[in-house]
């Protein structure tokens, strides 16, 4: 199984805490020695401020009751900063974490680093005191309070790199909390504030929506409706193109969303693209869509199911959905069999899925109704007769009308995007509190950039009502 394993290539564009997930992940499936996970993730914790977790991986390694001194010694040091920032930021987190505080200023649209100022004596630096302190909660495993501190930091600071630097912390912190509609919020807000920032190089950008896009999978293929949401969030042209040039990889997940979410309009293009990266990357799922429909090679396509599953019992976010996608996989054989045939014989549709024709005529019976088609079984030919290819009427009329709910959908969050933005923009030119930019420290491990974002005036308190109504026009 570990030939099928992305572990390798998803950690390079993951932070660092949420390889941790995908490291248990291949220990409980035995995909490689324990001893070398164990290692992995001894290693991986020891890069981060989870001490007493890096204590524990360390004894189970070594076989040892005591941990060394200096990872006792670090733990201590670690503690200290800990006590050192909260003093530091200790009346700007008495403003943030009083809520009836908070909610009075922003129903007066006075939650700004000006009135703050005015008010209540919160200068930038103390914003910034609270990013750092935010971030070290991060780095020591406390994904909450993070998550609460970099809101509050987006609504106040008075620099954009650190606003959007904010946002990638708060999405991984909702990512590792499985606050998935929070977490939901914060990829379409990472995905506009993308799209808007004017990036030193394209290649910049193309990083940024690279990690946005290894990021969002947590997201979709947990939260409610998120197969549907990931099939049209990776087929807008940025996305495809970002995946076929810098992660062709992923469009195992693409595919498994295509298979997965019922409908199948984006087949043709999610085949020409598997196409146009075949020699990038080795994967069953690609080769079982390029056999089926590009080379119509049913042997070989049916042939790829088995691998298919093996891929599916090492994939971290596959491994929940083996049975559906394999029973979808089987089902769109028959179907694209069955479109380019009037009448087929038991015996050789049989050998096309591998059935016993004897004994399987209950599964073919079963695959015609999964497939919802006009056919049946003649019993006197011995034969599968295929009525019309195009779908009833009724059948006609419920996708568009699925269809037409999901493009609703979309642009209803697309003009609310657009209205907060404004909204943003509104909110900044009134301010006249300014400080110098600040340099910190990118969350992703690969590298450090400085960043700028939209200010989003969302409250934190309300954005899981807010995906629920999203969840609703779905």
């Amino acid at each position: 199984m570990s030939k099928y394993d992305l572990t390798n290539k998803l950690a390079e564009r993951l932070d660092r805490h949420m390889v941790l997930p995908l490291l248990q992940f291949l220990s409980e499936q035995r995909v490689y020695k324990e001893a070398d996970l164990r290692a992995a993730r001894l290693q991986l914790v020891q890069s981060t401020s989870m001490v007493d977790t890096a204590i524990d991986e360390y004894k189970a390694v070594h076989g040892v009751q005591q941990a060394p001194k200096a990872m006792l010694e670090r733990k201590k040091a670690v503690i200290q900063r800990l006590k050192d920032a909260q003093k530091e930021t200790q009346r700007i987190v008495a403003v943030v974490e009083d809520e009836a505080l908070v909610q009075r200023l922003q129903n007066e649209d006075a939650y700004h680093l000006a009135s703050l100022a005015q008010r209540h004596k919160i200068s930038a630096e103390d914003v910034s005191q609270l990013y750092r302190f935010a971030k070290l909660k991060f780095d020591c495993g406390l994904y909450g309070d993070s998550a609460k501190f970099l809101h509050h930091v987006r609504l106040l600071a008075p620099d954009d790199d650190m606003k959007f630097h904010a946002l990638w912390g708060k999405l991984a912190s909702e990512i590792l909390m499985l606050n998935w509609g929070a977490a939901l919020e914060d990829v379409y807000a990472l995905q506009d504030a993308i799209d808007q920032r004017g990036f030193a190089t394209p290649l910049e950008q193309l990083r940024h929506r690279t990690w946005l896009v290894h990021w969002s999978l947590f997201v979709f293929f947990n939260v409610e409706g998120g197969l549907d949401k990931l099939v049209h969030f990776c087929f807008q042209d940025t996305i495809i193109n970002t995946i076929r040039t810098n992660s062709p990889y992923l469009l195992r997940y693409v595919a498994a969303a295509v298979l997965l979410n019922g409908r199948k309009s984006h087949l043709k293009d999610l085949v020409d693209a598997m196409r146009a990266e075949e020699d990038e990357f080795d994967d069953p799922l690609a080769d079982f869509m390029i056999n089926l429909h590009f080379k119509f090679d049913f042997q070989g396509a049916h042939a790829q199911v088995p691998e298919v599953a093996k891929l599916l019992e090492a994939d971290f976010f596959l491994r929940d959905h083996r049975e559906a996608i394999i029973k979808e996989s089987r089902t769109l054989i028959f179907t694209t069999y069955c479109k380019i045939h009037r009448v087929i014989a038991l015996g050789e549709l049989a050998s096309v899925l591998d059935l016993d024709e004897q004994k399987d005529e209950k599964e073919i019976v079963q695959l015609i109704r999964d497939a919802r088609m006009d056919a049946k079984i003649d019993s006197s030919t011995n034969s599968l007769v295929i009525g019309a290819h195009f779908p009833p009427i009724y059948r006609q009329v419920i996708d568009r009308v699925e269809s037409i709910g999901s493009r609703t959908s979309d642009l209803s969050d697309l003009v609310d995007r657009k209205l907060l933005a404004k909204e943003t923009q509104d909110d900044d030119a009134s301010s006249t509190d300014t400080a110098p930019a600040v340099s910190f420290n990118n969350y992703n491990n690969n590298n450090n950039k400085n960043y700028n974002n939209r200010n989003n005036n969302r409250r934190y308190n309300n954005s899981n009502n807010r995906n629920n109504r999203r969840g609703r026009r779905y």
